[in-house]
């Protein structure tokens, strides 16, 4: 079977690029299965290979290439990105796709579509998150303006801990010079002295890599130094994240704190109350020590309580409750999310001829048959939303998607629900899944042909098992997504 880049060769010469602008048509479209995240990540293609695949990209893009404006170049990256995604039969041309999207995306500073494009090829190739990001970052900074310049600070911020995680202590040295130049250059000067405190605690944990180092050597050819275990503990688990290895060391440490919340752990409690005071003994850890020591403390902690609260009651749910949404808020912070999602709107039923980006709260509309904006006519239109879904809680959803004509929907980049024709399901299509908590990548895709529009992204929760649109308090974006 061609994939769809090859499918879009012959539709180019069968019809011209009119023939593939529009949505698949029902008669003629087979099912789409939920492409797979493969469970050992593939080789990068060879150059060759990469060479021949980008020259079918450029020849079916010709058009889109041959404009070069910012606007332009956003519209395309967001397009390949969203095409590859589609892609599931032709690794090769997947990555091509991929690895295009990142560069369009990153010579116009739209770090939102270039992000999304880095977790898509490192989930399923033989390629680093960090060289990918830092790359993007080391091309995006000189052109970045207005609240490009904040969102690429804010993101090489994040991408510190990365590089720490990796031990690569050079590289975040570098990204924290990237972040305060491009906060300095926006005059946000509360973000300044953000990234200076960080660059200070960045220092400390470079200092404390090198003195670790001949510890875990010492260690391992069976010193007994309960000291150097407990130094060794606490970088490796609240540095590195390595928490398998480091919670040994900590469990036969000298530090006191440190030590009962490890044997605590090791004990792998399944009582609810039990695993609460594991969460505890972390958390009363946190405010001590560098800022990436305190944070993985509490996401830690957070983990014990997010097993716990299902087995909790009054007070005690209540504290659990309260600290969870703690982490959330900070991760809101940290990523400087906003409630809502992006909407692009196209004068087009085939997400061809973008007009406007606006945020919508929710995915709950019946335009009947009005425009859903002024700059759209009442048929022939399509839209396309994007953000991050946060759940209440770990579990499994069933989403439910209600549209007049065809609609789709992707999260954590696999598809989920594929509909070209949802004339007659009065209730929509709708597929179960399990999701973590956290944040999750979601696009929903609508397109209208004639007649009324009406488009519902609707869920039915752990917790609330009736169906019901999923609320504005459970969408977000990043703001970098609306420069266009």
């Amino acid at each position: 079977m061609p994939s769809r880049l090859r499918l879009a060769i012959v539709l180019l010469y069968m019809g011209g690029a009119a023939a593939m602008a529009g949505p698949p048509k029902a008669a003629s479209r087979p099912a789409t299965s939920p492409s797979i995240v493969p469970s050992v990540r593939l080789p990068i293609p060879t150059q060759a290979d990469q060479d021949k695949s980008l020259r079918l990209v450029h020849q079916v893009f010709a058009a889109d290439y041959a404009d070069r404006s910012v606007v332009a170049r956003k519209a395309l990256g967001r397009k390949l990105l969203n095409l590859g995604l589609h892609t599931n039969d032709e690794p090769v041309d997947r990555f091509v796709l991929l690895r295009e999207s990142a560069d369009l995306s990153a010579g116009v500073a739209d770090l939102s579509t270039a992000w999304r494009t880095i977790e898509a090829l490192a989930d399923e190739y033989e390629v680093s998150r960090l060289t990918l990001r830092r790359s993007v970052l080391r091309i995006a900074q000189p052109i970045a303006q207005g609240v490009e310049l904040e969102a690429l600070s804010r993101a090489a911020l994040r991408c510190i801990d990365l590089a720490v995680m990796e031990d690569q202590y050079d590289d975040a040295v570098e990204l924290a010079s990237m972040a305060e130049s491009a906060a300095g250059r926006c005059r946000n000067l509360p973000l300044v002295k953000e990234i200076q405190q960080r660059q200070k605690e960045l220092l400390f944990l470079r200092n404390r890599y090198q003195e670790v180092q001949p510890i875990l050597a010492r260690l391992a050819q069976g010193s007994d130094d309960p000291a150097g275990r407990t130094e060794a503990g606490i970088f490796l688990c609240a540095v590195k994240g390595e928490w398998h290895r480091g919670l040994p060391m900590l469990a036969g440490g000298s530090d006191n704190a440190n030590r009962s919340a490890a044997e605590a752990e090791l004990t792998n409690p399944a009582d609810a109350t039990a695993q609460m005071r594991v969460g505890h003994g972390w958390w009363d850890l946190a405010p001590d020590g560098p800022w990436l020591i305190r944070r993985n403390y509490r996401l830690h902690a957070a983990d014990w309580y997010r097993k716990s609260r299902s087995g909790l009651s009054g007070f005690s749910l209540s504290l659990v409750e309260k600290r969870l949404a703690e982490m959330d808020a900070e991760e809101v912070h940290l990523r400087d999310l906003r409630q809502g999602l992006m909407a692009e709107l196209f004068a087009d039923d085939g997400f061809g001829k973008g007009v406007k980006i606006r945020v919508d709260g929710q995915i709950d509309f019946d335009f009947g048959t009005q425009s859903p904006d002024p700059l759209l006519s009442r048929d022939h239109f399509s839209i396309r939303w994007t953000g991050l879904l946060h759940p209440p809680a770990a579990g499994n959803y069933t989403f439910v998607l209600v549209a007049n004509t065809g609609a789709r929907l992707r999260l954590n980049d696999q598809l989920l629900i594929d509909a070209p024709d949802l004339t007659h399901t009065r209730r929509g299509r709708s597929v179960t899944v399990y999701l973590s908590e956290g944040f999750h990548p979601i696009t929903v895709e609508f397109w209208d042909t004639t007649g009324t529009a009406k488009i519902k992204l609707a869920w039915i929760t752990p917790i609330n098992r009736e169906e019901q649109p999923i609320p504005a308090e459970r969408l977000f974006h990043e703001p970098e997504q609306f420069s266009q």
